[in-house]
């Protein structure tokens, strides 16, 4: 009964273990590409050569490669805040924004209506003001990240060899275009995703001190429709 019942349960491992070779060997080229790429992708990030392009023969220059594109922008100023902490990125859009608001915004708005008689509509006025200023910053940003990105996950790579006269188009390897779409995946994505929450908020700011400027009176009509 015992030996019956060891007999089955190998049997029953077997089965299993060549079911699960049916199913994951198709799979294995793919999954190996993948951790090609992935390994690629800390090695590059890390200041190494770029071994699956050299490999590949890629006579795009260095500068035009996506993936060079990409670090530039991580380590260029403004853009490295998209994938900053979401408290250190906050922060930076306040300080930019508390900036444009005492230097200009406020000082305009004093121009524009009367500090001690339309004190609401003053600070409304330059808190859109500001917020303008900050939107039009994140839409910058929003518009790098886009253009890198766009450049990881196309299947082919526009470059110049020496001017804007001679462009030329070289098509990605496989294991390129995997490495590529990985980093787009987890850097790119996220940084636009973030982006385009604030823009949204920021949209929504603007509209509201709009909405608030046209419903607040001024201090002459009401004392006209008062009499």
């Amino acid at each position: 009964m015992a030996q019956a019942l060891k007999q089955q349960a190998a049997c029953s491992s077997s089965s299993v273990r060549c079911s699960a070779q049916r199913v994951l060997s198709p799979l294995a080229p793919r999954l190996g590409a993948w951790s090609q790429a992935r390994l690629s992708c800390c090695a590059v990030s890390r200041g190494a050569d770029d071994d699956l392009l050299v490999a590949s023969g890629c006579p795009v220059p260095r500068d035009q490669q996506p993936f060079q594109e990409l670090k530039q922008l991580q380590d260029m100023f403004l853009f490295d805040w998209a994938t900053m902490p979401v408290s250190t990125f906050a922060r930076k859009l306040a300080t930019v924004w508390l900036g444009f608001f005492v230097t200009m915004g406020l000082p305009v708005s004093a121009f524009t209506f009367d500090l001690h008689k339309e004190l609401l509509q003053c600070l409304t006025a330059a808190s859109a003001g500001s917020s303008f200023i900050v939107t039009v910053l994140v839409w910058r940003l929003y518009l790098g990240w886009q253009h890198v990105g766009d450049r990881l996950i196309s299947a082919t790579i526009e470059y110049e060899e020496t001017g804007w006269y001679d462009g030329q188009v070289w098509v990605k390897t496989p294991q390129v275009l995997m490495r590529d779409r990985l980093m787009s995946n987890y850097t790119v994505k996220p940084a636009l995703a973030r982006l385009k929450r604030t823009l949204l908020g920021l949209g929504g700011s603007l509209a509201a001190a709009m909405i608030l400027l046209s419903f607040v009176p001024s201090p002459a009509s009401s004392s006209a429709s008062y009499y």
